[in-house]
């Protein structure tokens, strides 16, 4: 959001229009009820594993570990396990923010509403984003620091490693300032819409996205990697598996992102409503959660767990 720059106010009939039958109107609206829909089930779906993961954490001690170099395995699960949670918590800033968009604009007589709540929406996806890919990188870490895989641990995957989630966290903190403070969200009778700014211009966006997607691969490279070298060894067979689980889940996450970011970029384009393009996002954010849960073995345990006794 540009601060020396209102919305232009005089661009369309859509603007503060303040009838009761514009304020109302978005309950006829199909985009109004689809959004509403997805919205409440992601709110519902993310609340639910929130308490598995608390409850299984909780009962199996997965959230603290014991201290010293004979324990590094459960302090890395630790740190693994607690990554997923906070990946899960965070999306609630986009799931909220969500739901105001689609409640305001419609007769607001304030044009920033409309700014305020896409800004927000917008800052917790990319924080949910960031947390996604630190899980993946612990994750990938911990697997690194298996007895049977240590002689892969060299400098030069270390080196990889942390370039890998300095880029991305880089590029996505960039690409999230670049979309909070060029891109000019409006009031209209059919909700928030959005403007093409003239001081916004599309090529910061693809650098970016090419800047992030270099890190995503890195990061896959690392998770690839050990699985050919073990091909046709039947040594460390648990932690292969492992890896090809957690490999699977990262490759999800990097095709749902690059994707959403594609569409970002033509998306912005145009005067159009803001709902279906909130609810892309907010499914491609859930998409990383759900891989980020589906990459434990014992997924379907955690999301059971508030049901077993034991």
């Amino acid at each position: 959001m540009s601060g020396s720059e209102l919305p232009d106010l005089n661009m369309t009939e859509t603007l503060n229009n303040s009838s009761p039958t514009a304020e109302f109107s978005r309950f006829r609206q199909p985009v109004w009820i689809v959004g509403e829909i997805c919205n409440i089930a992601g709110i519902l779906t993310v609340t639910w594993v929130v308490i598995a993961l608390s409850n299984f954490g909780a009962r199996k001690g997965k959230f603290f570990a014991r201290k010293g170099p004979k324990h590094n395995s459960e302090t890395n699960a630790a740190s693994v396990y607690k990554a997923a949670l906070v990946a899960f918590v965070s999306s609630y800033i986009r799931l909220f923010a969500d739901q105001v968009v689609f409640n305001v604009g419609y007769s607001d007589s304030s044009p920033w509403k409309c700014e305020y709540a896409l800004d927000v929406s917008a800052l917790g996806y990319f924080v949910t984003l960031i947390c996604v890919y630190v899980f993946l990188w612990l994750k990938q870490r911990s697997l690194y620091q298996h007895p049977a895989l240590k002689r892969h641990n060299q400098c030069w995957v270390n080196l990889i490693s942390w370039s890998s989630i300095l880029i991305i966290c880089a590029g996505v903190v960039v690409a999230g300032l670049i979309f909070i403070f060029s891109v000019n969200f409006v009031a209209s009778s059919r909700g928030c819409v959005s403007r093409y700014s003239e001081e916004f211009t599309i090529w910061p966006m693809i650098l970016l996205t090419a800047v992030v997607t270099a890190g995503q691969l890195l990061m896959l490279f690392l998770f690839l990697f050990p699985l050919r070298r073990h091909a046709d060894s039947n040594r460390a067979e648990r932690v292969t598996r492992m890896f090809k689980r957690s490999a699977l889940f990262a490759v999800i996450c990097v095709v749902s992102d690059i994707l959403a970011l594609v569409v970002l970029e033509f998306a912005l384009i145009g005067h159009f409503t803001r709902h279906m393009v909130v609810v892309a996002y907010e499914y491609n954010m859930l998409i990383n959660l759900i891989s980020v849960l589906l990459s434990f073995e014992s997924w379907n345990t955690i999301l059971s767990s508030p049901f077993s006794c034991r």
